[in-house]
């Protein structure tokens, strides 16, 4: 039981100190030669560089990481995907394997047919639910017209 529990907490502290250095950007390793990598949080490390580095050369290697086994790595896939292009096509990294397996081959075909184009050269979503909204009210009231008085034929 006690080799269990060092186990467990050097688990805990791998994953904490992956974390820090995934959040702080460190690693030796290029991040699309991370999504190669043969560890679940390499992978996801390397997801998430490429995504923040707006890096459409791995939408390829992004979709074929929806088919990883591990759940995390798909749902890092699928969140960059959604970053890069604008799209998921379905997919849901929680879904069985085979409702999976479609969607995966939704992405294949649209990049295929070379449907997918970056995020930011669509309208960005703020400008859309900006564009959608009426107008909100001035948080001071307009100032007041000047008003005359008819019986004396001056203001």
């Amino acid at each position: 039981m006690h080799r269990r529990g060092q186990t467990a907490r050097a688990g805990v502290l791998g994953l904490a100190v992956g974390l820090s250095c995934w959040a702080a950007g460190c690693g030796g390793a290029a991040p699309r030669r991370e999504l190669a990598s043969g560890n679940a949080l390499d992978r996801a490390r390397g997801i998430v560089k490429v995504s923040e580095q707006g890096d459409m050369a791995a939408v390829h290697k992004l979709v074929d990481l929806l088919e990883d086994p591990d759940a995390a790595v798909r749902m890092y896939a699928i969140r960059a995907l959604r970053h890069l292009c604008g799209q998921d096509y379905g997919f849901h990294y929680y879904d069985g394997a085979a409702d999976r397996a479609q969607a995966v081959l939704r992405w294949r075909d649209a990049l295929r047919n070379g449907e997918l184009t970056p995020r930011h050269a669509a309208p960005s979503e703020g400008a859309e639910a900006a564009a959608s909204e009426p107008p909100q009210p001035s948080a001071t009231p307009p100032a007041a017209e000047p008003t005359t008085n008819v019986e004396s034929g001056g203001p």
